[in-house]
């Protein structure tokens, strides 16, 4: 099935909210992908910085200390017509951001709703903070149920998982490296060149309506380094969900230009040993560079529910059963300014 039309009859439209879905943007616009218009879209000028010659859209909402989602959310209301022009004949959009934050969590939910509305595929790329930040994983887990509520598909990046890469790295320098890497990812699974392509639509067909879907990547420089890297890629993901729900999978590799056709077997082989219940559907893709060390990029779609879920007590304690199903929005307003209705 085609999920998309040939190019420049619909346009495809990806939007960075917040500093790390800018940042990333930044990395994609770079890679020539099948994007046809990059949008920053901000409440802190700095982020949008990161884009030259691409549409942007800063959010005044002042400098008000003590924001929550919900604040975003009611003092960005204004803004949003904007972002549904920007959407006018779009036939798929990205979002992508960071979750945790007030921005990322109070405007993702929002943009996916509006996405929603105007009736255009949604696929939102969410990077989940790490475990020792506590204090994100209230906002993580209410954002990601919104999100995933007003999304054709959702695609986790964990930081954890992503920085058992190499956890002796600093922050510093993980961060901008996660960034690179992430878009990297995206970039080589997307993209139309390459020995063996994965491309858009299969990308599509993987993580549509297969609940959520998670992106992890593994890295090895050994003799048998295709097997390892893919084995490590997927070995994380059974810190975010249950390996048995996985029902299609993507599998990208990026290695030097001796790669053969048995290591790409191999690899594919293991996946179905511990991934699925041994019916998986796995789409195969290759770049070759001029490195020795091989990359795994898997994503993996089927997970009813992940570790996130449990970031939110309260939906736990009313098992689903939410008392206001649509998301809250505030605003601060003194008394003075409200004109009564009588």
């Amino acid at each position: 099935m085609n999920f998309l039309s040939p190019p420049n009859d619909n346009k495809v439209l990806a939007f960075g909210i917040g500093t790390a879905g800018s940042r990333i943007l930044s990395y994609l616009a770079n890679n020539n992908m099948f994007i046809d218009n990059y949008v920053y879209i901000s409440c802190d000028k700095q982020d949008l910085e990161f884009a030259s010659n691409i549409e942007k859209i800063f959010l005044d909402i002042g400098a008000m200390g003590n924001r929550t989602p919900s604040y975003i959310r009611g003092a960005t209301q204004i803004y949003m017509k904007e972002v549904r022009r920007m959407l006018n004949g779009t036939r798929l959009v990205f979002l992508i951001t960071g979750l945790g934050g007030c921005t990322g969590s109070g405007l993702a939910p929002l943009i996916s709703k509006i996405a929603k509305e105007e009736g255009v595929l949604t696929i939102n790329i969410v990077i989940t903070p790490f475990g020792f930040e506590k204090s994100k994983h209230f906002y993580t887990g209410i954002a990601l149920k919104n999100i995933k509520k007003n999304s054709d598909a959702v695609i986790i990046v964990d930081n954890d998982m992503i920085s058992s890469i190499n956890p002796q790295m600093s922050i510093s320098e993980f961060y901008t490296i996660i960034n690179e890497k992430i878009s990297i990812a995206l970039s080589g699974i997307i993209e139309s060149s390459g020995e063996l392509n994965v491309g858009m639509n299969k990308l599509i067909d993987t993580i549509i309506n297969h609940g959520y879907s998670v992106l992890s990547i593994g890295t090895s420089s050994s003799i048998n380094k295709a097997e390892e890297a893919t084995v490590r890629a997927t070995k994380s993901i059974y810190n975010v969900g249950e390996p048995e729900e996985v029902k299609k999978v993507i599998l990208h590799l990026i290695g030097d230009k001796n790669i053969t056709t048995n290591e790409i077997v191999t690899s594919t082989s293991r996946l179905n040993t511990m991934l699925g219940m041994g019916s998986l559907e796995v789409y195969q893709g290759c770049n070759v560079n001029s490195g020795d060390t091989m990359t795994a990029i898997l994503i993996v779609s089927g997970f009813e529910n992940t570790k996130f879920d449990n970031y939110d007590p309260i939906d736990k304690a009313l098992h689903n059963n939410q008392i206001d199903p649509d998301m809250d929005c505030s605003i601060d307003s003194e008394l003075f300014e409200l004109v009564q209705m009588e």
